[in-house]
């Protein structure tokens, strides 16, 4: 791949960053009509090559931060000031959009579809990790780079069938990283996680699931608690926390 798209493909997922935090529309800057494919043209001559990127992304639900509606914006603002530095020509870049929909069967279906169109040079996300596993597995085989602000599972990190998949966003490692500092500078050997009962394909199972690695370690105690929707939380770390661990 040329330096310069790459180099652009980061330069759009910082942004990206930026832009999902501040909550910017996706209407002030695309039509309707451009919703599915975003092409970035410069001046062309027998020299231009075009590389076709694909972005997948969850496309209806806004409360995932790197949602569709977030990225676009963002993209507009990368390609655009790369065409300020003049640091695109000769390379014509075409954006692909489609729908992860957060589950491990649409994003899959959307690689096969533009590898087979053979409009495929480079995937950004899927941002949801969900999605993200078997892109990024089927990536690797096709020896196309993913950039992805998602990856947190650890499993990203110590998997090496992810070859190809470069992770900027914040990792489950690093969370629990933190979480494990403040446990000894205070001396904690236990640790209850209270989970919502619908935790099963949820961002928290994702950022907790190192937890299991540091269990294998033998370094802290951890202990899973689930709570039903109305159950008071108080009354349930009283309950597993006061009942159950006290004086141990």
């Amino acid at each position: 791949m040329h330096i310069h798209l790459f180099r652009t493909l980061i330069f759009a997922f910082i942004l990206g960053n930026g832009c999902s935090q501040r909550n910017i529309s996706v209407a002030t800057y695309r039509s309707n009509q451009d919703r599915k494919r975003l092409s970035v043209a410069s001046s062309f001559n027998s020299a231009n090559w075009t590389n076709y990127v694909l972005v997948i992304c969850p496309e209806e639900d806004i409360s995932i931060p790197f949602n569709c509606k977030r990225i676009r914006p963002a993209l507009d603002l990368a390609i655009r000031r790369f065409h300020e530095l003049d640091l695109l020509d000769p390379t014509h870049l075409v954006f692909h959009f489609a729908d992860s929909k957060c589950n491990d069967q649409h994003g899959a279906l959307a690689a096969f579809e533009y590898i087979i169109k053979g409009q495929l040079h480079c995937f950004l996300g899927p941002s949801c990790d969900y999605s993200l596993s078997p892109v990024g597995l089927y990536a690797s085989s096709w020896k196309l780079p993913v950039i992805t602000s998602g990856g947190i599972s650890h499993e990203f990190r110590t998997d090496p069938r992810y070859s190809t998949l470069t992770r900027m966003g914040t990792t489950s490692k690093s969370v629990i990283d933190f979480i494990l500092l403040q446990m000894r500078l205070f001396h904690w050997k236990r640790l209850v996680n209270i989970y919502d009962v619908s935790y099963q394909n949820s961002h928290c199972k994702l950022v907790l699931s190192y937890f299991k690695e540091v269990k294998k370690k033998g370094n802290i105690y951890v202990h899973p608690v689930f709570a039903n929707p109305g159950d008071n939380v108080e009354e349930i770390m009283k309950r597993s926390v006061g009942t159950e661990y006290s004086g141990k």
